[in-house]
């Protein structure tokens, strides 16, 4: 699930340790303890739902403009549970790390 019209720049001093075709920096680990994250880990199917009742015209907008870094709105909500839930362990292991430095 992708919804991006903005894009994290990766600062001096940090490394990359994810990124995503349309978005390069999808977490940066600066001076070894700050985590800079381009995702909405955090989302449950009902924030989803809420987002897109609230701003679901952005999406439409930029999927009009051919935006490939947003994901066709029909799309966004296929197989939400597992998604989230995946979104979920990943931002898990991301703060038992940063809790860990």
């Amino acid at each position: 699930m992708q919804w991006h019209g903005d894009a994290l720049t990766q600062p001096s001093n940090s490394v990359q340790i994810a990124s995503g075709e349309h978005c390069t920096n999808q977490l940066v680990i600066v001076h070894d303890r700050h985590l800079l994250v381009q995702s909405h880990l955090e989302m449950t199917p009902e924030l989803v739902d809420l987002s897109v009742q609230r701003n679901g015209h952005q999406l439409v907008r930029q999927n009009s403009l051919d935006n490939p870094a947003c994901s066709p709105l029909e799309e966004v909500g296929l197989d939400l549970q597992s998604q989230t839930d995946a979104m979920h362990g990943l931002l898990r292991q991301l703060y038992m790390r940063w809790a860990e430095a």
